[in-house]
């Protein structure tokens, strides 16, 4: 009757105990880290030759890939800013560009632009200011 029952059970609900064997592998923290990465790369290298943004890259993938800081400028008094994503209260799942609006400059306020996103990076203007110096 229990084998009748289960038979039943598979074919009218799609039910298998042995399914979880069959399912594709969830990536591992090494694949993940590598795709960021990449996607870091391939979003720095266009917004350094100022061309047009295709894509941006969500909060989570650059704090996976240990690109913390989210470099701006304001297109007005040309100040860069980097921003520690670490820090800060939005979904990981948001791109960075909807970020742009709470960045406006606060030297230009209150007819500040929206700031232009630069670069991520992996430190701060202050370590790039230690080691240049």
């Amino acid at each position: 009757m229990a084998l009748e029952r289960r038979a039943k059970l598979k074919s009218t609900h799609g039910y298998d105990k042995n399914a979880h064997r069959t399912a594709p592998r969830r990536p591992t923290d090494a694949q993940v880290l590598e795709d960021a990465e990449g996607l870091i790369a391939a979003w720095n290298e266009p917004q350094a030759k100022r061309m047009p943004m295709l894509f941006s890259p969500t909060i989570g993938a650059a704090i996976a890939a240990r690109y913390w800081f989210l470099w701006v400028r304001c297109p007005a008094c040309q100040t860069i800013n980097a921003i520690d994503l670490r820090t800060l209260d939005h979904h990981p799942d948001a791109a960075v560009t909807s970020l742009i609006p709470a960045l406006s400059c606060r030297s230009c306020r209150p007819y500040a632009l929206f700031a232009e996103l630069v670069r991520l990076l992996r430190t701060s203007i202050a370590d790039e200011m230690r080691i240049g110096a």
